[in-house]
């Protein structure tokens, strides 16, 4: 990923994006939680129908889904929920263990079968947790970005001329 003036952008392999504008083409979502048992241990799921090796990491088959991703109008990703099964109770324990996975980074990694060769044709999309709701069939994790999760407010303080006075200003002048 790019940022330009701090706007984050996508950086996608071509043939990337000739399959995702193909018609009948669908991804298959690849989901990666972080350091999920506090040891750097890291989970790996996909919304397929069998087990999925990409980029040399097997990615284990998982009743996982999310929202659509879409954007405000300053092209900004406000939230995500994503959705796993809690039948197991594997997702419910973890959360038990691990302060509710809260502040866990997690990436949403968009493939395409025929293109599981190239680990350059993905899009990947960082968060983090900053909410958990469950039930006894699922578990809702809400992601925001990290600023989000911590609360952050930017700009923190604007400085002016008269907090540093060795700023050097310039005037510009419009020539008419």
């Amino acid at each position: 990923m790019n940022s330009l003036n701090g706007v984050v952008m996508r950086n996608v392999a071509s043939d990337f994006i000739a399959k995702k504008n193909k018609q009948a083409n669908k991804p298959i979502f690849l989901y990666i939680i972080f350091d999920i048992d506090n040891q750097g241990t890291n989970k790996y799921f996909c919304a397929y129908d069998t087990n999925i090796v990409f980029d040399g990491q097997e990615y284990e088959r998982f009743p996982i889904s999310h929202e659509p991703i879409t954007e405000n109008t300053q092209g900004h990703i406000d939230h995500v929920n994503v959705t796993l099964s809690n039948v197991s109770r594997l997702i419910r324990y973890y959360l038990g263990l691990y302060d509710g996975l809260r502040e866990r980074k997690v990436v949403i990694r968009q493939v395409f079968a025929d293109l599981l060769d190239n680990p350059n044709a993905k899009i990947d999309d960082t968060y983090f947790v900053s909410q958990v709701t469950c039930n006894q069939q699922d578990v809702t994790l809400t992601l925001t970005s990290k600023l989000d999760v911590l609360s952050v407010n930017l700009p923190g303080r604007t400085y002016t001329r008269t907090e540093f006075p060795g700023i050097p200003y310039q005037r510009t002048i419009a020539a008419w």
